[in-house]
């Protein structure tokens, strides 16, 4: 919304195309936007003993995947709605609702609101990286566990597997269905943000 005047002036006038200006927009943003994020990953990741490098560059590469879906919802929300108030307000309510639903602070929805994950973000790049953390984690054996959390132990199973918990905290999906949910959203973002943009110009 900030830059909407001068945008429209300098369109008015015959400067440059539309398209020239969002693609120099999104990747002059780009450096700030991913270079945060691998700065707090080349501290974090390591602090926690997760994995190996390879695993570190998957972290970072689904993180900054992550950052630029995030990125693109903002710069659709920013051109849509004209009152920078109403947009940030917009903004940081879908990354509340975001958060909420994406199974970090919450495993068990109801079954009537399971469905509002799929509209979280964060969702997608949360399970991934679960599933990544935890592959090749021993089994968790039912003496050492809460046994009404787990189905399988009440059926004289000795233990549950990481599958197991994954999917009782909602994760259902191989972690490359996130990756690749993650990237069309990217790509789809990015367009239907081109296409907001020309249409409220």
């Amino acid at each position: 919304p900030a830059e909407r005047g001068v945008i429209k002036k300098e369109r008015e006038a015959g400067a440059y195309r539309l398209s020239a200006y969002y693609a120099a927009k999104i990747t002059s943003d780009l450096p700030l936007i991913l270079i945060t994020p691998v700065l707090f990953y080349c501290i974090i990741y390591w602090m926690s003993a997760i994995g190996d490098g390879v695993l570190f560059a998957i972290f970072v590469g689904v993180n900054l995947l992550f950052c630029t879906v995030a990125q693109s919802i903002g710069h659709i929300i920013g051109t849509a709605i004209t009152d920078m108030k109403l947009s940030f307000t917009t903004v940081s309510s879908y990354m509340l609702f975001s958060l909420l639903f994406s199974g970090f602070f919450n495993t068990h929805l109801p079954d009537w609101i399971k469905w509002a994950k799929y509209l979280s973000i964060v969702h997608y790049a949360f399970g991934c990286l679960n599933i990544l953390s935890t592959e090749g984690m021993p089994v968790l054996w039912c003496n050492t566990t809460s046994i009404e959390l787990y189905p399988s132990c009440t059926a004289n199973t000795t233990f549950v597997t990481i599958s197991d918990v994954l999917k009782d905290s909602g994760i259902d999906c191989p972690y490359f269905c996130y990756i690749a949910t993650l990237g069309i959203l990217f790509i789809v973002l990015r367009v239907l943000g081109y296409y907001v943009m020309k249409w409220k110009r």
